[in-house]
């Protein structure tokens, strides 16, 4: 869809990885409409997020995108029961 937007970089987290908000031309924040349709999750253990709580939370009680689905397993709670211990050494 080759859309412009613009990579606001917040910081680094512990891990070196880039944290950043997606902005559109327009000024909408892509991570959080996604969040607000329940299009994806936030990690809670995440500094600096807050802004994000109360839009989880309302697409969670409206049980929207995955929320809608009973079934659904948190990918960070997936990973802790699934993924063996052997990767990452």
């Amino acid at each position: 869809m080759n859309s412009k937007v613009n990579l606001n970089i917040i910081e680094l987290d512990q891990y070196g990885r880039v944290l950043a908000e997606l902005i559109t031309l327009k000024g909408d924040n892509v991570g959080k409409e996604m969040l607000a349709k329940g299009l994806l999750v936030r990690y809670p253990y995440q500094r600096n997020c807050q802004s994000y709580d109360s839009l989880e939370s309302s697409a969670k009680a409206n049980k929207l995108g995955v929320w809608s689905d009973r079934t659904f397993v948190l990918p960070y709670e997936w990973r802790r029961t699934t993924v063996s211990p052997a990767i990452g050494k």
